[in-house]
């Protein structure tokens, strides 16, 4: 296996990971507020760890994706990666509070697919 396919294949591995914790908090945050378990977090609090979370994972993705695509060549990781950040677009801008959650969180899992796709198409390749 080549320095970049043990390299995007890690990076790839961290981004899911990260990926599939921005699912994770999308789902859990709104249950946990009709709880009255996070009264103190504001929504600006919300948003910023939102933006933590999100933007290395599409980072990742997308420098990942760029380098071994010529690779392996699949666009299905790329595929993938577009889709996740419309529908990551679409929770965050159009403006429906009540859709965000959905909108997000199918945004996430598609991007932990692409990151995770990547991944297994590079190692399918060094195979």
């Amino acid at each position: 296996m080549s320095k970049l396919e043990t390299k995007s294949g890690r990076l790839d591995l961290v981004g899911s990971i990260i990926s599939f914790s921005c699912a994770v908090h999308c789902l859990a945050f709104p249950i946990l507020i009709s709880t009255g378990s996070l009264m103190m977090i504001s929504e600006a609090d919300y948003e910023l760890t939102e933006l933590f979370i999100i933007i290395p994972s599409v980072l990742l993705c997308a420098w990942s994706v760029g380098r071994s695509i010529k690779r392996h060549k699949s666009t299905l990781p790329l595929v993938l990666l577009i889709i996740s950040l419309i529908s990551l677009s679409c929770g965050k801008f159009l403006g429906m509070e009540e859709q965000e959650v959905i909108f997000s969180t199918v945004g996430a899992i598609l991007l932990a697919s692409a990151h995770l796709t990547n991944r297994r198409l590079i190692k399918k390749k060094a195979a």
